[in-house]
């Protein structure tokens, strides 16, 4: 399925009562309704057809990474080649000891429609990310609950794995480890032991500890990176549901989380995180940490 050129100013938001809501979200979610409810004639005979390519060494033969996205608009002259993809599952069914896994692999979109093939039943469900290795079945062609047609790229599975959004939706490129970035006011610790490096954002895990007796206050959403003399502003990524460090210490805990920024180059960069103590006799200095990338 082609992808379809957005044709409106998506940062244009709509009021519903007192909620606030963006059209491209609005249009998103109706384009999942629309092709949420398939016709699973797609459990055809005529798949059994498709044999898996080999080359001379018994070695699975590749479709070429610059062709995969041509896979949405003409699987069938891809036949047979396997395929290495991923995505986020909105819908399943099993029928005659095959599970049929329909997925968006374009996670951020939800868009790239995709029916994968698992011979067997999984425990994989809706809303779970996987990766999956296959060759091309060709398209399948189906109506869409509003009856209106729609086509699809079918891969019959070999390898099929649950994933996470982080692997699925913002790879590592690279890792950076750290066991000496250490900060320590008044019993008020702070911490940062990795930078992951992706496409789309950076990801600085940092543990935090309270060792005073008063509250410790920590300001995530006013922490900025700098780099070759820009800032880059703390950016929550709510869709990933990763681990978030408290905002709020009591005595005696230690909390751990990861803090997003957009992508930024893979070179040395600072970190500049707020806190404060409950305790106004103690002044705390802003924990700044400068990184080294290697």
């Amino acid at each position: 399925m082609s992808k379809v050129k957005e044709s409106v100013n998506f940062r244009k938001e709509i009021k519903v009562g007192k909620f606030t809501i963006s059209l491209k979200k609005i249009i998103i979610f109706v384009g999942i309704i629309l092709v949420l409810i398939i016709s699973f004639s797609v459990f055809g005979n005529k798949d059994s057809e498709v044999e898996p390519i080999y080359d001379k060494d018994n070695k699975p033969v590749y479709i070429n990474k610059e062709s995969i996205n041509d896979i949405y608009s003409d699987a069938e002259k891809y036949k047979g080649q396997f395929i290495d993809i991923s995505g986020k599952v909105f819908n399943k069914k099993t029928e005659d000891g095959i599970t049929l896994l329909q997925i968006n692999a374009d996670v951020d979109n939800s868009d790239d429609n995709t029916l994968i093939y698992y011979q067997g039943k999984t425990d994989i469900k809706n809303d779970d990310f996987i990766k999956v290795t296959g060759y091309i079945l060709g398209t399948s062609e189906y109506s869409n609950a509003l009856g209106g047609d729609v086509s699809a790229p079918k891969i019959m599975s070999t390898k099929l794995q649950k994933s996470t959004y982080l692997d699925v939706a913002r790879p590592t490129i690279k890792q950076v480890k750290y066991s000496d970035k250490v900060i320590n006011q008044s019993g008020y610790k702070i911490e940062i032991t990795k930078v992951e490096f992706a496409k789309k954002e950076t990801r600085v895990y940092v543990t935090a500890s309270n060792n005073a007796s008063d509250d410790f206050s920590i300001y995530t959403y006013s922490a900025v990176a700098t780099q070759n003399g820009k800032q880059y502003e703390y950016d929550s990524n709510y869709d990933a549901g990763y681990e978030e460090l408290s905002s709020e210490l009591k005595p005696g805990i230690t909390s751990k989380g990861i803090l997003t920024f957009p992508a930024m180059d893979q070179s040395n960069f600072t970190i500049i995180i707020d806190g404060s103590s409950d305790n106004w006799d103690i002044d705390l200095k802003d924990f700044k940490f400068d990184l080294e990338v290697k």
